[in-house]
């Protein structure tokens, strides 16, 4: 049974002047403290108490110390406890668990030294309480392993890039994506997954991200697929808060993309010879004329006795003399002139006309022509050409 210096006195302790002055000097320990002495608290200051659940040292010294360890953790106790009371070795903090009055189970974290109570071999125990550190520790495992899994298996591609851009790691999505397998991935800077032409502006809004502020960039830029063909992707890259990190997510977009482009194509290109539309040959005109003294020259083509091929052979034979002179004429004018279907020369300059009326002077232009070669003359020579607005 315990002595009397056991159940509650303050212990003389080898190497401080009084048992009052280790009490003042314990109680300030932001610790637990405990001095165990023949396998029973004799000592506990106030953070100790309140660790085990305690109200006072008694209600610990109705059983062994080593009694209040998790079951799983009694065996390793006492063999600690034996290494600093009989050999004098200092324990090093180690985790363990302690189980407190009520029969809850704590998380803590101690360190022991060899001491002596009144002339009897003790042990000094510091203890932590971790069990928030645990929680914590537990929780970011735990939201690890869930992000772990979402990357692997998310349905768009996915990959960690670093401060300067380059790929970290990258989702099997992401491979499948480019056709690159991990390994490749990670020696790639982000940027290089875009084609030649729009690494630049991929790298401008990567470097906004991670030094300008931004929490978020997002655009589209080209790739080649695994197949060497042409694609889209979105791309949206968040910053990693606290981290020089970033995610990057990329979502296929090629069909969106095509899809896109034959709406414009359509909105802009006559539907049977595939030449510009009359909207699209005004706005090519509008735009050249915007160039300051930029000379344009609009030529009007007039199918004379087209309606007698319609009516002698059909609207479908019509059609294909449309596309075989809209190929022609195509043909024969440089890439970056503009070939349109509207239904006569004229020229002017940007700064003195405008593109309706360039279109107008045109048509009638036209007409005139061939009223001319209907009364068997022509104007040629007779008429100025036009060189402004009437």
């Amino acid at each position: 049974m315990t002595s009397q210096l056991h159940r509650g006195t303050v212990p003389p302790v080898a190497g401080l002047d009084s048992g009052k002055g280790f009490q003042a000097l314990v109680e300030l320990s932001p610790d637990a403290v405990f001095v165990i002495s023949d396998g029973y608290h004799v000592f506990a200051n106030a953070r100790g108490l309140a660790l085990l659940g305690a109200r006072e040292l008694a209600d610990l010294q109705t059983r062994p110390a080593a009694d209040f360890m998790a079951p799983s953790c009694r065996q390793a106790a006492r063999e600690r406890m034996n290494t600093m009371v009989v050999d004098r070795e200092v324990l090093e903090y180690v985790e363990e668990q302690v189980v407190r009055l009520d029969g809850t189970q704590v998380d803590i974290e101690a360190a022991g030294t060899p001491i002596e109570v009144a002339g009897h071999p003790a042990a000094l125990v510091v203890v932590r309480d971790i069990t928030a550190r645990k929680q914590q520790e537990a929780a970011l495992l735990t939201a690890q392993a869930r992000f772990s899994a979402a990357f692997r298996h998310a349905p768009t591609a996915i990959a960690i890039v670093d401060l300067n851009g380059r790929i970290v790691t990258a989702n099997p999505q992401m491979g499948r994506l480019v056709g690159a397998g991990t390994a490749d991935l990670t020696q790639m800077m982000c940027w290089d997954l875009a084609v030649p032409e729009d690494r630049t502006p991929v790298r401008r809004s990567f470097a906004l991200l991670m030094t300008g502020g931004f929490v978020s960039v997002s655009g589209d830029f080209r790739f080649h697929r695994p197949d060497g063909a042409l694609g889209w992707v979105h791309a949206r890259a968040n910053r990693l808060s606290g981290e020089p990190l970033a995610v990057v997510h990329l979502l296929d977009v090629t069909v969106t993309k095509q899809t896109e482009h034959e709406l414009t194509d359509q909105a802009r290109l006559d539907p049977l010879t595939g030449l510009d539309n009359r909207g699209r040959i005004l706005e090519r005109l509008a735009d050249t004329l915007r160039v300051p003294g930029a000379e344009v020259a609009v030529l009007f083509c007039d199918l004379d006795g087209f309606k007698e091929i319609n009516d002698r052979h059909g609207h479908v034979v019509g059609d294909e003399v449309l596309v075989v002179i809209a190929r022609r004429m195509r043909s024969v004018v440089a890439v970056d002139d503009p070939v349109g279907r509207i239904g006569g020369d004229a020229t002017g300059r940007s700064d003195l006309v405008t593109a309706d009326q360039l279109l107008a002077d045109a048509d009638a232009a036209m007409y005139r022509e061939k009223a001319a070669t209907r009364r068997g003359a022509s104007p040629r020579g007779s008429r100025p050409p036009l060189t402004g607005p009437r």
